[in-house]
């Protein structure tokens, strides 16, 4: 439980990084 909640901050910060080079 605690890993999956670790894993989707990390993929929120990816996909805002991700997002944020785009523009």
């Amino acid at each position: 439980m605690r890993s999956a909640h670790a894993r989707r901050v990390l993929t929120a910060a990816a996909l805002e990084q991700f997002t944020n080079e785009m523009s």
